[in-house]
């Protein structure tokens, strides 16, 4: 994708953006890290790596890596303990997107994404659909 002059204004002053997106990526990669380490967890690290990639393409492929992103917060739902984590990881490739690619796509991603955290919140944290966590789980998108 082309970026166009009015998304390139959009994004040139970012940079205070970027650095606060890459910190809590870092921190929330960091934490995932030793918890897999401590806990012996070793079946969550493939998981982490594709939402660590996300993070790391998410300038230069935001879509592709919002892909990828949307699919580490699914597949993190068969190991609930490391869901929030992943799922901040998420949130940083999701906010890139939006800065960086058309509304439409933009809305898709955080639509799927949203639909993702309600679903977890239900199954993996076995909380009831009208629970206030697994109404609000959502919003956080």
């Amino acid at each position: 994708m082309i970026a166009s002059p009015r998304m390139l204004r959009r994004t040139a002053g970012l940079g205070k953006w970027e650095l606060l997106l890459d910190a809590a990526a870092a921190i929330a990669a960091g934490v995932e890290l030793v918890r897999i380490v401590t806990t012996g967890a070793w079946l969550s690290l493939p998981v982490l790596l594709l939402a660590g990639a996300a993070v790391v393409l998410r300038r230069r492929l935001p879509v592709p890596a919002a892909a990828a992103a949307i699919v580490a917060s699914g597949i993190v739902l068969f190991e609930p303990a490391a869901a929030v984590l992943i799922w901040v990881l998420a949130e940083v490739v999701l906010f890139t997107l939006a800065l960086r690619s058309p509304r439409p796509i933009v809305l898709a991603a955080g639509a799927i994404h949203a639909v993702l955290l309600y679903v977890g919140a239900v199954v993996a944290f076995d909380v009831p659909p009208y629970e206030p966590v697994a109404l609000i789980l959502p919003l956080w998108n």
